[in-house]
This record gives structure tokens, sequence and C-alpha cells, in this order.
């Protein structure tokens, strides 16, 4: 399974949102049914929506940044039938995942829809778009050098100050087991044509190639 895992950007609230529930709702995904958050007292509570942009929800993701407690809400989070959309925020900025994406789109769409979202915002600071590849970086690097090193899958965003803290843009673009696109001020990083190489050992390679191709983490 692909997880569109994590898009942050150094902003909150509904108009920072709506463009990115916008291209979501552009793609083939069934209509959205719950909005599960919490309300003033922690306690969960679902809502019946219809549209990944409804006003419902809206109104929600604004609530979200008035009480410190209440930071996250969650669209079919538990439905098999459905893609899961969660969108946690606090006064230092948001972020957006997505989960169970790949039982709706093709690759190519996959990375369509992760490059649009990554344009909706120049104060994008990092996100990710992977498989599961933990059992890949168990297998191949010690706890030690997973904190020390930059851990990539297949797709990857950084913004300049996350690239300056992983060697420079240099480092990225000389490297010769990625591919990259400049977006915004930051780095679109690319490593293999699929996410689907990493279950062979010749993407195995790649992948583990391409990280210790990069210097160290700068702290």
């Amino acid at each position: 399974m692909i997880n569109l895992g994590y898009i942050g950007i150094k902003s909150i609230g509904r108009n920072h949102f709506l463009p990115m529930l916008r291209i979501i709702e552009a793609y083939p995904f069934p209509k959205p049914q719950k909005c599960t958050r919490t309300n003033q007292k922690l306690q969960w509570l679902d809502t019946k929506i219809s549209a990944f942009t409804s006003e419902k929800l809206l109104k929600y993701i604004d609530g979200l940044n008035k009480h410190p407690e209440i930071n996250q809400l969650c669209v079919d989070d538990i439905s098999e039938g459905h893609v899961h959309l969660s969108i946690a925020q606090n006064q230092k900025g948001s972020g957006l995942s997505l989960s169970n994406i790949r039982q709706f789109l093709s690759i190519v769409q996959v990375k369509s829809l992760f490059v649009e979202l990554l344009l909706c915002h120049s104060t994008c600071f990092e996100a990710i778009c992977s498989p599961d590849i933990s059992e890949l970086l168990g297998r191949n690097f010690t706890d030690h050098e997973r904190l020390t090193k930059t851990i990539m899958s297949w797709l990857q965003y950084f913004d300049k100050d996350g690239i300056e803290k992983r060697g420079g843009f240099a480092a990225f673009e000389s490297n010769p087991y990625v591919q990259t696109q400049r977006i915004h001020h930051g780095l679109l990083v690319q490593v293999g044509e699929n996410p689907n190489v990493f279950d062979t050992p010749e993407g195995e390679q790649l992948l583990v190639n391409a990280i210790n191709a990069l210097p160290s983490l700068k702290h």
C-alpha cells in the first residue's frame, strides 16, 4: 500500500486547505461519508459529509487551531472502501496525509496527485509518498544510521532549509541513484521508477545506494 504520508505546510485554516481538497476531489475517489474530530471536552464526534470541500469539513478545519487540545480531524479513517484523509494543525503549521490511495489510483495518478498537492503551497517544508519500507530499512541500516542519514523512499520533498541540512542541492542533483525536480524553493526527489521496485533485490540496493550517496545530516 502506498501512503501519501505527510505534507507539512507553514500555514493553517480553510483557505490553505481548500485548494488541496479541491485537487483531491478531482481524483476518482469515492465521495467521503464521515468526518471524525474531537470537541472541547476531547470527545470524538462523527459527522456525515458528502464532499471533501463541504462547508462542514471546512468549518471543522477552521476550528482546529482555536483550541490547543483540538488539532486533528479524520475522514473515513476506518472505511476500507474510501480514501483515508487526516488533517492536523497547530499554531506552528499544519499537515495533511492520505492513505488507502492505491486502491483507487494508478501509480501515475499517485505521483500526479502528490506533485499537485506540493504545488499548492510555497510554504510546504516536507512531504513523502511511500510504501511501507520499514523492514527494508531495518535490514540495511542500524538505528544510529537511521538517525544520521537522510532516509528516503519513492517520493519525497524537502524545502530549501531541509535540502541544506542534507548536504545542499548539489548533493542530491549529483546523486546518480535519484531523479530530482526543483519545486518552489525546494526539491522533489524520486528513487526508482515506481514504488514496487523496492520489492526486488535490485530496487532495495538502489535505495540503499541512494541513501548512502548523501552526506550525514547536519544537526
